[in-house]
């Protein structure tokens, strides 16, 4: 059974206001233990006001994981995911898993995994800061992504481990020429661009 408090109009009977804030900090903790238990992702945009999605952080969010923290899982080479939140790199397009390439010499290898090794390695035992830039058409989340200061998504591309294709409006196209002129990483032999080789996986 519900009872209902009535308050005078000359505020005899109104809680104090320390009182009402008290109240205020216990309904936000409680709120974030629940969002919690329900597995609601949690965090603040630039602008500092609060934002609460279940695994679809806003633009401008920033998403974060600390250094050795057992939170950042590398999916591919240019997919991660921090806790709970898939993110794309922005601005890369990576080889996927099981794609073949050849290196100098002309040798078969899975470009794939070459590429997501590289990804772990920039981002191993580091702070990792991402912030959201735009959902993709499927509906992914697209980030902007630093490890300990370092643009990972450029760190790719600098290698040779990914190729530019201006997602969410970030162009490393100048770190992608450099890339193949001095033949790092897939450059030193021959791979087809994932794009393509995605299609015709797909027949």
């Amino acid at each position: 059974m519900r009872t209902r408090r009535r308050f005078s109009r000359g505020g005899h009977n109104r809680a104090r206001p320390s009182a009402m804030r008290r109240g205020v900090r216990t309904l936000g903790i409680a709120l974030g233990t629940g969002l919690a238990a329900l597995g609601v992702w949690m965090g603040f945009g630039t602008d500092g006001a609060p934002v609460v999605a279940r695994n679809t952080p806003l633009v401008g969010t920033q998403i974060a994981a600390r250094a050795g923290e057992d939170a950042l899982l590398i999916i591919d080479g240019d997919t991660l995911r921090i806790r709970n939140v898939t993110i794309r790199l922005a601005g890369i397009d990576a080889p996927e898993r099981g794609q073949p390439c050849e290196d100098e010499k002309g040798q078969p290898f899975d470009a794939g995994r070459r590429a997501a090794e590289t990804l772990v390695s920039l981002t191993l035992s580091r702070e990792i800061l991402c912030t959201v830039m735009e959902r993709d058409r499927y509906g992914r989340t697209v980030a902007r992504c630093e490890a300990h200061g370092q643009d990972v998504g450029r760190a790719m591309v600098e290698g040779g481990w990914a190729f530019p294709n201006r997602y969410a409006g970030l162009d490393y196209t100048a770190q992608g020429l450099l890339a193949r002129a001095g033949g790092r990483g897939l450059y030193a032999g021959r791979c087809t661009l994932p794009e393509a080789w995605r299609r015709q996986q797909s027949g």
